[in-house]
């Protein structure tokens, strides 16, 4: 019963035993020269992708220790021995000593062995349980022999390679081969002393186990005993890491991965690690140190050739994206990357980060992912570095956004641009900007630097300045004389955006006055419910003044006229042209608040028609008697082209109504007493107006298209065969010029509003011009006298609130209040300015 007991202790001892690999150790990456070391995974070449080192990578509220954790070998699962396993006989001790030092010698040197590892250890096993002295005398003899093989065998070798080999990589292939081998036969020792390794050496105080001691034998000689060993292999080592950082730079001509160098180095660093066990952290510090090194070194020969179709950006993503994944295989020490991860970041990034966002931040518009990632580790720099990073960053944006804004307008200004295409460029250069800011940052500092660069850009000399106002109301007057094909929502938030960048908005207010004034007064399809939602804008960003109440007493204006004036209105009994249907639109302006009301001294003469003139009578008297704020006001009808009148006229073609100012409308009554023609003389007498504007007005009611009156021998004659589809006639205006060809009109155009900006941008600068007088004036009339430096940085620290200073206009107005004598030079000192009283 005992014999079958013991028989089956030993098949599960060999069955334990036979599941160990005999090339396994205790690194894992590290194997047998003989065994196939697979691929790395594929690493992705772009920094992109989810592997992208996070901004907050490694930001953990606990740190990690980087002390060892030691972990007690398991003891295996031995069956109870039989009393036959017991030996007695001090012949048996002596024949069993004998096999374990052949078995040593055998293993040591690859010699097949006299039984298999199971039937050893079990024999071994009996000789450890024999006497507790033998189980020391056994671990002596291991030692000893493990010593000499090392001496004589593994240490000329090492040796040999760090004399005689250069390359690193052949270095680390021998160096590891050496060790595979040494450590492979350790290991076969181990299995075959496994009982006295795990009940004898495992639990001694003072004693280590079989393969810790020939780590520790290893590692002694390698990086302890010898300092030129040491050095050496430390300089094998770096140089073998430094030629795989190499091997990842990003190429033009594409990047080689050569996985077996990648291989060697995880091997290479976890045995070096493995071997500085005792003063890892000291090893850790030696790594890092090499690493930023040598890619501070990298840094200057990547910046250079940061102009090439691989950007630095894309060279530093690259870089600690390889390295973290190179050191998370071999060194696994989450304390450890994040120290790595932090140097390199300061290193490659924000060691000079001025300098190097305004070389890369091209790129980094381009590429807004990785403008997010640079601005999410700026938002750890105080933390890391105790660097504000993100005030260098909003800087530098504010720059490059400037400058963007800043070329689009001088750009447009060069080219002396007459339409609105630079508020289009202006407006999709700003939204571009805005999208990135909403997409990566979350940060108020950046959008309002985004809005500042405009403003900036926009207010950077008077000429910019003027040229924008102009050509933002051009863009206004296009959109209202439906010009441009956009929702009024889109018009509004460009308008807005490039209105709100205007410092002074009085400016562009004076020529929407203008302009709108014209589309109200003049034009047949003016846009009411769209204007006025813009005059509503207007006056909230400019506030309670002048030119916003302006605005709104234009549109009362307006609104009144068409509502409440036209109720005054009594329809003329009578027949003839007036019969069937009559509408008179009076327009009452309240006149200092409107510009550009038309010029009338050619009209100074004109005689109104007789019934039209009773009705402007009529309504004048129901005008004054409304309120009594109103008998006092005085109204002027002579600017009868704003007055709109509606008449019926019967054409063989039957009943049109025809629309026309009031200056129309009065010659073609003339027609309705008596039809049998008039002379251009006798139509002058008639009206009073001048023959050359008289000729404009009949050009207006004699055209191809609205032919009512008919030219015939020298006559003019009510055309009673005039044909329209429409049943309503809108005469058009009456033109003070006659155009000479398209081509002709396009020029002229184009030099008015090149006269229109010029002298815009004049009035700009001589605005400007009585700001500065104004600031100087007030700082000399409190302080007396000053020093004209002084005098000058006071003033400028005023005036720049508003937009920038131009310095040398400042001393040219100084130097005018000198002339015109507000100010005096101090007999004693000429670099000192008095106020004169």
């Amino acid at each position: 019963m005992s014999n079958s007991r013991s028989n089956n202790n030993q098949e599960v001892i060999a069955d334990m035993l036979e599941l160990n690999n005999t090339n396994s150790n205790t690194l894992s990456t590290v194997a047998s020269v003989n065994s196939t070391t697979p691929a790395p995974p594929e690493r992705s070449m772009s920094h992109l992708t989810s592997n992208t080192p996070s901004p907050r990578l490694y930001h953990r509220s606990v740190e990690d220790s980087l002390e060892p954790q030691e972990s007690k070998r398991k003891k295996l699962n031995y069956p109870a021995l039989s009393e036959t396993h017991h030996i007695d006989s001090s012949e048996e001790i002596k024949v069993l000593n004998r096999l374990a030092l052949s078995t040593i010698d055998a293993v040591l040197n690859d010699l097949p062995l006299e039984h298999s590892i199971a039937y050893l250890s079990n024999q071994f096993m009996k000789l450890c349980k024999s006497k507790h002295l033998q189980q020391n005398h056994l671990v002596n003899q291991i030692n000893d022999k493990l010593q000499e093989d090392f001496s004589t065998r593994v240490k000329p070798q090492i040796e040999e390679f760090l004399e005689t080999i250069q390359d690193p990589l052949e270095f680390c292939e021998k160096f590891l081969d050496l060790f595979d081998n040494w450590y492979r036969r350790v290991v076969t020792l181990n299995k075959v002393f496994i009982y006295l390794d795990t009940n004898y050496l495992a639990v001694h105080s003072t004693r280590i186990p079989l393969l810790q001691s020939a780590i520790k034998m290893f590692s002694d000689y390698t990086i302890g005993e010898d300092a030129n060993i040491s050095t050496h292999l430390k300089e094998q080592f770096n140089d073998l890491l430094s030629k795989w950082r190499e091997s990842i730079i990003l190429k033009e001509d594409g990047m080689n991965i050569d996985d077996h160098l990648y291989n060697m180095g995880v091997k290479f660093t976890k045995l070096m690690y493995q071997c500085h066990t005792s003063f890892v952290k000291e090893f850790e510090l030696e790594v890092i140190e090499s690493v930023v090194n040598h890619y501070r070194t990298l840094r200057q020969t990547w910046l250079v050739g940061n102009k090439t179709s691989i950007n630095y950006i894309q060279q530093v993503f690259k870089a600690m994206n390889e390295n973290i994944r190179f050191f998370s295989v071999s060194v696994d020490r989450d304390y450890f990357i994040k120290i790595l991860f932090t140097k390199l970041r300061w290193v490659l990034i924000f060691e000079n980060f001025n300098d190097l966002i305004s070389k890369t931040i091209d790129y980094l518009i381009s590429n807004p992912k990785s403008l997010s990632i640079i601005y999410g580790y700026c938002q750890h720099t105080e933390e890391d570095y105790g660097l504000n990073a993100m005030n260098t960053f909003a800087y530098q944006w504010e720059i490059y956004t400037k400058s963007s804004f800043q070329d689009i307008i001088g750009n447009h200004l060069k080219k002396k641009t007459t339409g609105y295409t630079v508020i289009h460029d202006l407006v999709s250069k700003f939204k571009f900007f805005e999208n990135i800011v909403e997409q990566n940052f979350m940060n108020d500092q950046i959008g309002f630097k985004l809005r500042s660069s405009l403003t900036k850009s926009v207010n950077f000399s008077s000429n910019y300045k003027s040229f924008i106002i102009y050509q933002l109301a051009k863009y206004c007057d296009s959109y209202f004389r439906q010009k441009l094909n956009t929702s009024y929502e889109g018009f509004e938030e460009s308008f807005l955006i490039v209105l709100k960048a205007i410092g002074e908005k009085s400016d562009l207010v004076d020529i929407y006055k203008r302009d709108v004034s014209k589309r109200m007064l003049f034009s047949s399809r003016f846009n009411e419910g769209d204007e006025f939602k813009l005059v509503t804008k207007l006056i909230e960003y400019l506030g309670p003044t002048d030119e916003s109440h302006s605005l709104t007493v234009m549109f009362n204006d307006f609104l009144k006229s068409s509502s409440k004036y036209s109720n005054l209105v009594d329809i003329p009994k009578t027949n003839g042209l007036l019969s069937d249907s009559f509408k008179f639109e009076p327009l009452i302006l309240t006149k200092k608040e409107w510009p550009d009301i038309p010029n009338n001294e050619d009209l100074s003469e004109f005689k109104l028609h007789h019934i039209l003139q009773a009705l402007l009578d009529n309504l004048t008297t129901k005008y004054h008697g409304i309120d009594s704020n109103f008998s006092v006001r005085q109204l002027d009808w002579s600017n009868y082209k704003l007055h709109q009148v509606t008449i019926s006229a019967t054409f063989k073609q039957g009943v049109k109504e025809i629309t026309g100012n009031l200056l129309q409308i009065s010659v073609i009554l003339l027609f309705d007493e008596d039809n049998n023609g008039y002379t251009i003389d006798q139509i002058e007498e008639l009206t009073g107006l001048n023959l050359g504007f008289l000729l404009k007005l009949l050009n207006s009611i004699t055209t191809e298209k609205y032919k009512i009156l008919l030219l015939k021998d020298g006559k003019y004659y009510f055309n009673d065969n005039f044909i329209d589809k429409s049943k309503s006639i809108k005469l058009p205006m009456i033109r003070e010029t006659t155009s000479k060809g398209e081509q002709q009109q396009q020029q002229q155009r184009n030099q008015e509003e090149y006269q229109e900006q010029q002298q815009l941008a004049a009035t700009i600068q001589a605005n400007r011009d009585e700001e500065f007088k104004s600031c100087i004036v007030k700082l000399m009339k409190q302080e007396k006298q000053l020093d004209i430096h002084d005098l000058l940085n006071r003033s400028i620290t005023f005036l720049q609130k508003k937009q920038s200073v131009d310095f040398s206009r400042l001393k040219v107005i100084i130097e005018k209040l000198i002339e015109t004598e507000y100010l005096k030079r101090d007999d004693n000192d000429k670099n000192v300015l008095v106020y004169i009283p």
